[in-house]
């Protein structure tokens, strides 16, 4: 009788504590990647191409490049996560214009964009 309390002590104890871990896991602060200088220009470079290509030339730079994390899909097929340094730009420049807000991921090290998504820009 006492090894059968034992045991079940032992499994609550092991059970409290992977769910203290998982826990944990879940609330840490996302890792904060630097980019060197050269990579921040790397990036902003490529996406200023791919911007000018596909865009024109009428925008602005909206804010600085920092590391985000982008997921779609999901369902049956799983989830793509993307996690790589973006660049975004407001298209039209005017900010009295409702236009479309240009998010370009890029992965400096292969030198190319890897992913791209728009969303409305409305004016102020």
């Amino acid at each position: 009788m006492r090894k059968k309390r034992v045991i079940i002590f032992l499994s609550l104890a092991l059970l409290v504590l992977l769910h203290v871990i998982v826990l944990y896991s879940l609330f840490q602060p996302k890792k904060e990647w630097s980019l060197s200088e050269e990579q921040k220009e790397t990036v902003m470079r490529i996406a200023t191409a791919y911007v000018e290509e596909n865009y024109g030339t009428d925008y602005v730079i909206d804010g600085n490049i920092t590391i985000s994390s982008y997921s779609e899909g999901g369902g049956l097929l799983g989830e793509t996560v993307y996690n790589y340094p973006m660049a975004s730009f407001i298209v039209p420049a005017d900010p009295t214009q409702t236009g479309i807000s240009v998010h370009v991921l890029v992965d400096p090290e292969m030198g190319k964009v890897v992913k791209v998504w728009t969303a409305t820009s409305h004016a102020p």
